[in-house]
């Protein structure tokens, strides 16, 4: 039946074929209905298999009259790309270009319905990184880019709030951020989010606040998100979500904040508004706050506490005239720079980064009292409490040698600053001299392997490594060749960079990778530098065995915990029973009914994230066996023969 539906969507009869995508679209919204839609097409021909999508693609056309099928084919490929493995299949698919194109075009028809439906199609698209990489790899991609942009300002049916999480998504890739942020509507893009953060309809500003907080998190994204002239609804939009009842709500804003917390320019920024820090506090002393939530809080909470008060300076009397003063260093959270104040009977003696000073123009037999502030851009502690010190008398000739000690210092100071610079240059001579010597030796030969390849970070699906330039470049270094070795790698047969860093984004879990990175000169490609590295594994996100509780027969209780680690933000949890998917939802328990008696059963619990599916191990349990009544003899048995017959 699937696969006669399947080929009317080909049909020359255009209204028919509408109606076979509609079918197909509301098969699909059950998860066992698009399994087995994506198991039909997976195990045909690879013609067969891009039969289904090149006819949906063929719908899709703006030239139809017919709104009703245009609507039903964007339906049915967004029902199909809700789930992980429609999704999945979708991505694999060469005519998946085409599809790009025609979502591009719908973005902007007058029927909103349409037009949201394009939209929710590449939204979820984007929820897998590979979604990601083939928008962004389209050879149309600008002009993708440019419709979502301007789909920001689309009011109603979903358009906006679809396209935002779009962005949201690719932003959230350096790749794509960068893309973005060098549109040239990307003006237009950082004014439609912002706005859009005081949208009615809740939902969609959290797909806005997502979008914001990705691209903040690059410093350029921040910066003209904090130099934007609708840059008055961001922060005055997260107050407003931290007062709503909605924990999701919640958790966007608070995140947003701490993301735009991690950069200097964005704590400055957050210090200006102290609504946004009340609201935080307010929300973490709250004992109903989600736990995901009350980390995101703690965190931008310690980012943008100010400074302490000064602790006291410790003050020593070297003689009569000289007095050393120290302090300790401290580095605040916020990562902005801190100068110090020593403050000398109200008067500031001196004010840098330095955490010592030596005082030499002290009066013998006199009181001095000394405290220390420390100040940030924006933001100054209190004044450490007084430390008072008095200084010894002195004879006369040692008057004279105090009194000319500060001149005596200065000049040693300077001396000392002559001789560093000489052999500063001197170092400089002997280092251009070496680097003239091995380029004419080595002219002919090609560069060294580079040095210290490391792994800067290491997730389920993504491996980034960086660099060193080679000790020995013999030339002008042109670019490095960077090759991986191992599953699920479209690298062939290497990547040119002039970057030390690479990033490779789609990997399979708990696979191993060799990366080979070679240095290029106009002499050819020098040795390779190896590193060997593993993906996460799944497990190691996964929730610990579920508990099992018999109720009966046919009944048995499952309970779980939430991981330990969870690969990123849970959205829902799945039950399987013997492999059978037989619930998904947020709750962490569920009974098993309908069961048969005396009979083992096999249960795992999956944690559902943006980043995939960790899937736990498995607990086994037997339901009770079935209870038989078996005859017993009557209570009041009849006699085999009586008398009155009636009875």
């Amino acid at each position: 039946m699937l696969a006669g539906i399947i080929k009317l969507i080909n049909s020359d009869d255009i209204r028919l074929a509408g109606n076979a995508s509609y079918i197909v679209g509301t098969i699909a919204e059950t998860p066992l209905g698009c399994d087995r839609i994506v198991r039909l097409c997976t195990a045909s021909s690879d013609e067969d298999s891009c039969q289904l999508l090149n006819s949906i693609n063929s719908l899709m056309d703006v030239s139809i009259r017919d709104l009703e099928i245009v609507l039903n084919a964007a339906g049915a490929l967004s029902t199909l790309a809700e789930s992980d493995d429609g999704r999945m299949w979708l991505l694999r698919q060469d005519a998946l270009n085409e599809t790009i194109d025609r979502l591009s075009t719908l973005l902007s028809n007058e029927d909103r319905w349409i037009a949201s439906n394009a939209a929710l199609v590449l939204a979820r698209l984007t929820i897998a990184e590979e979604g990601c990489a083939r928008i962004l790899n389209h050879p149309h991609s600008n002009s993708t880019l440019k419709q979502l942009i301007r789909s920001l300002n689309v009011d109603g049916d979903g358009v906006e709030r679809n396209t935002a999480f779009a962005i949201g998504r690719l932003c959230d890739l350096q790749t794509g951020r960068v893309r973005l942020l060098s549109h040239s509507d990307s003006n237009l893009m950082l004014e439609s989010l912002l706005k859009m953060l005081h949208s009615k309809d809740l939902a969609c500003q959290k797909n806005a606040s997502f979008a914001v907080s990705c691209i903040s998190m690059n410093i350029l994204g921040l910066s003209r998100i904090l130099k934007s002239d609708s840059n008055m609804y961001l922060f005055s939009a997260m107050i407003f979500m931290l007062s709503t009842t909605d924990e999701e709500a919640i958790w966007f804003a608070a995140m947003t904040i701490r993301v735009i917390a991690c950069q200097k320019q964005g704590v400055l920024a957050l210090r200006k508004y102290s609504r946004v820090l009340s609201s935080l506090q307010e929300i973490y002393k709250r004992g109903d706050t989600r736990e995901d939530t009350l980390i995101e809080i703690r965190t931008a909470l310690e980012l943008l506490e100010k400074l302490p008060k000064a602790d006291k300076p410790h003050v020593e009397v070297q003689s009569a005239y000289v007095i050393s003063v120290k302090w300790e260093k401290i580095f605040p959270k916020s990562g902005l720079e801190v100068s110090y104040q020593l403050h000398r009977d109200g008067e500031i003696i001196y004010f840098g980064d330095e955490n010592s000073f030596v005082m030499t123009n002290a009066s013998p037999m006199s009181n001095y009292t000394f405290q220390l502030r420390y100040t940030t851009e924006g933001d100054e502690s209190a004044l450490s409490d007084c430390v008072t010190v008095k200084t010894p008398e002195s004879g006369i000739v040692r008057n004279v040698i105090a009194k000319n000690l500060h001149y005596f210092w200065l000049a040693f100071i300077t001396v000392r600053k002559w001789i560093s610079t000489l052999q500063l240059l001197r170092l400089k001579i002997i280092k251009s001299l070496t680097q003239l010597n091995q380029h004419l030796l080595s002219s002919f030969t090609v560069p060294s392997s580079p040095q210290c390849l490391v792994c800067l970070n290491r997730t389920t699906s993504q491996l980034k490594v960086a660099w060193q330039p080679p000790e020995l470049t013999n030339g002008i270094l042109l670019c490095y060749h960077v090759t991986v070795n191992g599953p699920k790698v479209s690298l062939a047969p290497y990547q040119e960079t002039k970057e030390t860093s690479f990033i490779l984004s789609g990997l399979l879990p708990g696979n191993e990778y060799k990366f080979e990175v070679h240095a290029v000169t106009a002499q050819g490609r020098g040795e390779p530098a190896i590193l060997l590295l593993q993906t996460v594994d799944l497990a190691h996100h996964a929730p610990c065995k579920p508990t099992l509780s018999v109720l009966g027969r046919r009944e048995i209780l499952v309970e779980w915990e939430i991981p330990n680690e969870p690969l990123n933000r849970i959205t829902s949890y799945e039950v399987k029973v013997n492999g059978e998917s037989v619930y998904v939802g947020v709750e962490k328990c569920f009974v098993l009914r309908r069961l048969q008696p005396d009979t083992e059963y096999s249960v795992t619990v999956s944690a559902w994230t943006n980043e995939g599916r960790c899937e736990s191990l498995p607990s086994k349990r037997r339901t009770n066996k079935e209870i038989t009544i078996t005859s017993r003899p009557p209570l009041y048995p009849f006699q085999k023969k009586t008398n009155d017959k009636s009875k």
